[in-house]
């Protein structure tokens, strides 16, 4: 039984803003998780079975409406009732959950061209469905004893949200399709309250039309995730079919002295068998920032080709972190391999 919500109709002045792409969003990153030893990372388990991982994934709380910014007032807030909600599950659509419909489009947009408002098609030029979630979490108590940094990640939400928690705005998203991910400044012992407020179409929906079905809710996995204060908070890592490896790395300081002397490096081969070691020294930038960068020759490497996918292991971790709290490594999967333009041609490996 699905009880009718009285609904309230907020700001959405940013979501139709196309300069307005995200706000309170951590920096995009490489993709990968950061374990609490190197054994779970060697491994490469599942972060589900990291103690700084929680999995937010189930049935939420859930409220929509066919029409943009209509949300029960004060659904952000951790006092609200919700008893009269229907559910959602997470990942999860709308249209394939008993709310709205599939639309498919192959040239044309399902909305007129006058950018950036949205005006439907059909017999209701205002249908811009928008979708109320709310979640309920525990954060174990040992990330806030050892003084973590707490962060979101919603893996795909489609197309546009805004996020709070425990009445606290946080920010807004767009990128449908690319993770977002949020620092949870305000996480407390206990009984925390995670609010989304989800646009199905907004600006950004202009440049995300193609040959496709149109479906919108929280489409990924949403996941809440604990680092230290000082976290590895970007990589990269280029090997090439001559044996170079290079890494370059940031490290986010939070404010205070760099406490680590460097990054750990070592690489594995499919063998599991460690065929090179090094050190990534650290320089600090800015009082947010300290980088790193080195490069090694590693003999004798086995190349990566589509046909024999060789792949190496690099175990990355932070050095001589003072407590073991402190303490993180990643695991990355490397390939050697070269791809060039020479006198228009291309060569891969070295072979045209």
């Amino acid at each position: 039984l699905k009880v009718p919500v009285a609904m309230v109709k907020m700001d959405m002045q940013e979501f139709f803003d196309p300069e307005a792409v995200g706000r309170g969003r951590e920096p995009s990153r490489a993709a990968f998780f950061a374990f609490e030893d190197k054994d779970l990372a060697k491994r490469r388990v599942s972060p589900k079975q990291s103690s700084r991982f929680l999995d937010l994934n189930g049935v939420w709380k859930f409220a929509w409406s066919p029409h943009a910014g209509e949300s029960p007032a004060g659904f952000e807030q951790p006092s609200f009732d919700d008893g009269s909600w229907g559910d959602m599950p997470v990942p999860g659509n709308w249209e394939l959950n008993g709310h709205g419909f599939p639309i498919y489009t192959n040239v044309i947009y399902n909305f007129h061209s006058d950018p950036p408002n949205i005006r439907y098609r059909g017999a209701d030029a205002d249908y811009n469905p928008t979708g109320s979630y709310r979640c309920v979490f525990e954060p174990p108590a040992a990330w806030l004893e050892a003084g973590f940094e707490v962060y979101l990640h919603l893996g795909a939400v489609c197309c546009s949200c805004k996020v709070w928690l425990n009445g606290e705005e946080l920010g807004f998203s767009t990128d449908s399709k690319l993770p977002a991910e949020f620092k949870l400044s305000n996480i407390r012992p206990g009984r925390n309250v995670l609010a989304l407020q989800v646009l199905c179409w907004g600006a950004a929906a202009y440049l995300e039309d193609q040959d496709m079905w149109w479906f919108a809710g929280i489409q990924r996995d949403v996941y809440v995730y604990a680092r230290p204060k000082q976290h590895i908070r970007d990589i990269e890592v280029r090997a090439s079919a001559d044996g170079k490896l290079e890494v370059d790395a940031d490290i986010l300081l939070n404010g205070a002295k760099l406490s680590c002397t460097g990054l750990q490096c070592q690489l594995f081969d499919k063998a599991e068998t460690l065929v090179s070691e090094f050190s990534v020294p650290l320089t600090t930038r800015t009082e947010q920032i300290a980088t790193g960068r080195a490069a090694v020759l590693v003999p004798k490497v086995e190349t990566w080709s589509a046909e024999v996918p060789n792949l190496y292991k690099l175990v990355v971790s932070l050095a001589s972190a003072p407590r073991p709290t402190d303490r993180e490594v990643l695991c990355i999967r490397v390939g050697f391999r070269t791809v060039e333009i020479r006198q228009g041609g291309g060569t891969f490996n070295g072979e045209e």
